[in-house]
């Protein structure tokens, strides 16, 4: 599992989980129900599992260069989202040249242009030439530091709580009172599949280019192209 930023902080999973009835203080502190460092642990754990379970989302701003093919549609889909920005795209000549082409939206003097940064769609004013590897990208990714949707604490901090709704040490505080907190913690399960479920996993039909827009004949395309590459290479 890859590492992650955390993507809540304590008080958030405090906010949820309120406080002692008895005492009115916090349930998580030093030498209370919790313990603040197993809770910087869960919330790590839990990030991590946001992050390299349910999609190809980056919540931490990243730079990466990939290749990409271009099949029939005169676009690309990145790997990773959201897109920041493009630092370089390039296409394919000849050999191991690619040519650097320009970013705008004038049809008439631009090459390419972002048509939706959350999905990280990017369209070509004049489709280049079908082939494998005929895209170089170099692009920045992810969120900005303290830019992190509020919907991606509230999945994190929703996975914490409950995890620790159902300890022990925290039931047997809060033993008469149970039944609520089991709706609680229902209600909270539900929240974070629904938001996992609708802004985090992520479905693509089929890789790269081919992106979110998926045509069997494509699909085709693009293995015909690659047998085509191997038999060239082994002539």
């Amino acid at each position: 599992m890859m590492a992650a930023n955390p993507l809540c902080v304590q008080q958030d999973v405090e906010d949820l989980l309120g406080v002692l009835t008895s005492s009115k203080e916090s349930f998580i502190k030093v030498g209370g129900i919790f313990e603040p460092a197993r809770v910087a642990r869960l919330i790590l754990r839990k990030s991590a599992i946001m992050v390299d379970a349910h999609g190809n989302m980056q919540f931490a701003e990243t730079e990466i260069t990939e290749y990409y093919d271009i099949v029939s549609i005169p676009r690309v889909v990145t790997r990773y989202t959201p897109l920041i920005s493009v630092t370089e795209l390039a296409l394919f000549t000849t050999g191991s040249t690619y040519e650097v082409k320009s970013e705008g939206q004038d049809r008439n003097t631009d090459d390419f242009y972002i048509e939706g940064l959350e999905a990280g769609v990017i369209g070509f004013w004049n489709k280049p030439a079908n082939g494998l590897r005929r895209v170089r990208l170099k692009y920045k990714y992810g969120y900005a530091s303290g830019d992190v949707p509020e919907y991606v604490a509230d999945c994190c901090s929703k996975m914490v709580a409950a995890d620790l709704a159902m300890d022990r040490n925290f039931q047997a505080e809060c033993k008469d009172d149970a039944k609520r907190w089991d709706a609680i913690v229902k209600i909270w399960m539900e929240d974070y599949e629904t938001l996992l479920n609708d802004h985090i996993r992520l479905t693509r039909f089929a890789p790269k280019s081919i992106g979110l827009y998926y045509n069997p004949t494509v699909t085709q395309e693009l293995a015909e192209m690659t047998d085509n590459h191997h038999k060239c290479n082994r002539s």
